[in-house]
């Protein structure tokens, strides 16, 4: 019997994915809040929190390329490599939907809806303030509120890349872990071996799944 992949349950994935990285970008930003007085500061703030949200995207998408990758082999599912990206297209669909705090903030001028805009969306916080760097309504236009929603692309990039490396089984936190360990070995003169781990986000968000195993 095929398998059918959900569009639906993989947008409401990439809904629960963003909004936990909604929730760990707001504490990382509220607790290094000391520097965003700095333009470097700035710049670390936002690198750490495309990491965690595209981490989390990348994660989630690489535990279904790899789960698919065994219903492909056994003849249970078509493949479909470019399956993340379709999901990481419909799934920015959930943070961009956000945006429509800002159209309402243009048109009626009330500026507290673009402070509420930049709260929801604490994972391109620093990014969305290169096109709309104040709550003065007068200050940008739709093009700016366009090029703003450009930014929400970051979810369908890395979702593409998580579930085709899942697919293609690489994982490059595995790969770091395993280098250090070569070194380690190396200099201790002898490698323990272990049993790989799955990726953090992965152990945090999805519990042991057997089917199709």
């Amino acid at each position: 019997m095929q398998r059918k992949r959900s569009m639906p349950k993989m947008f409401w994935e990439i809904v629960k994915a963003t909004f936990f990285a909604v929730i760990i970008c707001s504490i990382i930003i509220f607790s290094l809040s000391f520097l965003l007085d700095k333009t470097w500061g700035k710049v670390v703030l936002q690198v750490l929190c495309t990491m965690v949200a595209g981490g989390i995207l990348y994660t989630t998408m690489w535990y279904y390329g790899d789960r698919e990758k065994n219903f492909v082999q056994f003849g249970r599912m078509e493949e479909d490599l470019n399956w993340g990206l379709k999901v990481g297209l419909v799934g920015m669909l959930f943070p961009m939907a956000s945006g429509i705090l800002l159209i309402l903030a243009k048109i009626l001028s009330i500026p507290d809806l673009v402070i509420y805009y930049k709260l929801l969306n604490p994972q391109i916080n620093m990014l969305i303030n290169l096109f709309i760097p104040t709550v003065d309504t007068d200050s940008f236009g739709f093009l700016q509120i366009f090029l703003t929603f450009l930014l929400y692309l970051y979810v369908p990039l890395f979702c593409a890349v998580g579930y085709r490396l899942g697919y293609a089984r690489i994982s490059l936190s595995e790969k770091l872990v395993y280098s250090k360990k070569e070194k380690d070995g190396e200099a201790g003169g002898k490698e323990q071996p272990q049993e790989p781990k799955k990726p953090f986000f992965q152990r945090l968000m999805y519990k042991d799944d057997k089917e199709g195993k």
